[in-house]
């Protein structure tokens, strides 16, 4: 009875300290195609995830202007214009060193395009811009 316990404990113990290992694990993908938190119409996904409570999130991906607006649209984000000069780190600044793809350059600055707001859910916080040249996403957050 006392050598079941001490197993049921010590199992305890090991799924606890796992849980916490997990949640400060490092999350990247590179050119995926999918991810379960951005629309079917997002392609060649670039991200890195870092924290349990996701404080670091950067990514980048393919989206073209009219599904940019129909998302930010179907989350309740407000989306204005680029107006400003923004300095977003991309994906490559925050992989592990000797990666293939951690290269130059680890900032964009679109100069046209659109910014959106978001008020709440995963994207709080997050800097999220459509740069109308690239036809690319950039997303941005650290709570750090």
């Amino acid at each position: 009875m006392l050598l079941a316990a001490a197993v049921v404990l010590v199992a305890l113990l090991a799924a606890w300290g796992s849980r916490r290992v997990f949640r400060g694990q490092t999350e990247l993908g590179v050119g995926v195609s999918e991810v379960a938190w951005l629309p079917k119409t997002a392609s060649q996904i670039c991200f890195v995830r870092k924290g349990g409570s996701r404080k670091l999130w950067v990514a980048e991906f393919r989206m073209e202007r009219s599904e940019f607006e129909a998302w930010a649209r179907d989350e309740g984000w407000t989306v204005k214009p680029l107006d400003r000069v923004l300095l977003i780190p991309r994906f490559t600044l925050y992989l592990p060193q000797g990666h293939a793809e951690r290269a130059i350059p680890f900032y964009v600055s679109p100069t046209r395009g659109l910014i959106a707001e978001p008020r709440g859910g995963v994207a709080r916080g997050a800097t999220i811009v459509f740069d109308e040249r690239l036809s690319m996403v950039f997303w941005a957050r650290d709570a750090g």
